[in-house]
């Protein structure tokens, strides 16, 4: 069903294509001198430098966090501050697709036209469409590799993000995700906008129930989970480079209560076709809930295993005994089921730590 917020954004997409369509070839801005045009810029050290255009975009490497024109010269950092600049590096950020069909270069300098071209030039805008920034204005466009991709609004197209090679991610409010998404792509970073919350490489959702872990970069090897109440099937699917891994609980929920509670640590990696550890998933700690039968099934791999501080009554004898390859377990409580010889010794916590021979 054609929503009011479709007609409006159609509507604001016809407004400027036309006006966009030669923007896309426009070259980078050049170095071209203006008679007058100075800059003044505060390096880290205190200085400050009166730069021409030429100088200045000689040294630029984009727009720094807080919205000033970044440079760099001979291992120092410098800012340019210019006022219209900070509204428009966020809405390149992070924009609604209204605010950045929105978007002109009135009352930006040239040199800040340049940096905010620095920054987001290579950049793709989705919302069911491609959007990139071209001539200081949002445009529907094409890009064969993208540095980040902003969702904008809506879910993006299976291996989407694998195939533009982006490294960053961003989402805003409006923005869909699943885990799948994710997959064989290359994202170091994931940003994103309430009710999302990225915490560490991982990203959650704020939900009615509660706060729901959605998924987590790729190119992590190591994540430490902030505490969550429940988590999505196979969120971490995507983090086959994953070689240690720390975890509120384990399986699906922290209550470890439920009819649709999954135990299995392996949830978080669950596929349509079972569970795909990484083989790279070397050492797990698992700092709350409880560990059911088999907790481990699917986790061959792993060769340290850290459940210090859960309540011993939670977890069962036979909770590890799927770990064909493991080498160090430090556990509340003694008995458990375990493949192969070992020896143990006891903890300055008052765990057990067990050894393989």
């Amino acid at each position: 069903m054609v929503t009011a917020r479709r007609i409006l954004h159609a509507a604001l997409c016809c407004a400027y294509a036309i006006a966009c369509l030669f923007l896309l070839f426009l070259p980078f801005p050049e170095a071209r001198a203006v008679s007058g045009e100075t800059y003044r810029c505060r390096w880290d050290n205190g200085l400050l430098t009166e730069e021409s255009y030429d100088s200045a975009f000689s040294a630029l490497v984009g727009v720094s966090s807080e919205g000033a024109i970044a440079l760099e010269r001979e291992g120092r950092s410098g800012e340019i501050s210019e006022d219209a600049l900070l509204s428009r590096f966020r809405t390149l950020q992070s924009g609604s697709l209204a605010e950045l069909l929105q978007l002109d270069a009135e009352n930006v300098s040239r040199l800040g036209q340049a940096a905010l071209f620095y920054e987001f030039g290579n950049d793709v805008y989705y919302a069911g469409e491609e959007f990139v920034y071209a001539g200081g204005a949002i445009c529907r466009g094409q890009r064969a590799a993208a540095r980040a991709v902003h969702l904008v609004e809506g879910s993006l197209p299976r291996r989407y993000l694998s195939a533009c090679g982006a490294k960053e991610l961003y989402l805003t409010a409006e923005a869909e995700i699943a885990p799948a998404a994710l997959e064989g792509s290359a994202v170091e970073r994931i940003t994103a906008a309430a009710p999302f919350a990225s915490i560490g490489n991982a990203l959650f959702l704020d939900t009615p129930g509660g706060r729901r872990l959605v998924a987590a970069a790729p190119a992590a090897e190591e994540l430490s989970l902030a505490a969550s109440d429940f988590a999505d099937e196979g969120a971490l699917l995507a983090c086959t480079r994953l070689c240690s891994l720390t975890a509120p609980y384990a399986g699906s929920a922290a209550s470890g209560t439920g009819s649709d509670y999954a135990g299995e640590f392996a949830w978080l990696f669950a596929s349509s076709s079972g569970y795909s550890v990484p083989a790279s998933l070397k050492k797990v700690k698992v700092t709350g809930g409880k560990l059911v039968s088999r907790c481990f099934y699917g986790c061959s791999a792993v060769e340290e295993v850290d459940v210090c501080g859960l309540d011993p009554a939670g977890i069962a004898q036979d909770a590890f005994a799927d770990l064909a390859n493991w080498k160090i377990l430090h556990a509340p409580g003694r008995g458990y089921a375990l493949a192969g010889e070992y020896r143990t010794y006891a903890a300055p916590c008052g765990c057990t730590v067990y050894v393989r021979i």
